[in-house]
């Protein structure tokens, strides 16, 4: 969904977060979804246990948290519009966050990939990643 981001001057908040009509999981399923922001992936990265597993023969990496809940995210690779090829199947779990780095549209994602480095980074928006959504809490 984020391609509409390049016509719009204001798609995101004062703390550079998009807005919920920027956010894809807002407006593929409903105001009580959203994809999640820098600072959960960091609070993920901190609590969890992380492990490599293959789920119906999809391989990912398993996060568990310190309740026992755990979620499961496959080695999805990207998109790469440039060149139109996808890359890193079955190699990287690489999400989108609603985070964009200052005015200038690059965005922050997270990923984990098969040698064991997980961590944040920034790339442009016309990069395609997945999402793994989450829902808001409420008020």
């Amino acid at each position: 969904y984020y391609g509409e981001w390049s016509q719009n001057i204001n798609v995101t908040d004062k703390n550079n977060y998009f807005l919920p009509q920027n956010d894809a999981a807002t407006k593929n399923w409903g105001e009580e979804w959203a994809v999640p922001q820098l600072r959960f992936f960091n609070e993920l990265k901190k609590e969890c246990e992380i492990t490599r597993d293959t789920l119906k023969g999809i391989s990912g990496v398993v996060l568990t948290g310190p309740n026992g809940h755990s979620m499961f995210l496959p080695f999805s690779g990207c998109f790469f519009s440039t060149s139109k090829e996808v890359g890193f199947l079955g190699e990287e779990a690489c999400y989108w966050t609603t985070s964009v780095m200052g005015g200038n549209l690059n965005s922050w994602y997270y990923c984990y990939s098969k040698n064991g480095a997980f961590d944040s980074y920034k790339t442009t928006r016309n990069t395609g990643l997945s999402i793994r959504p989450i829902v808001k809490k409420q008020d």
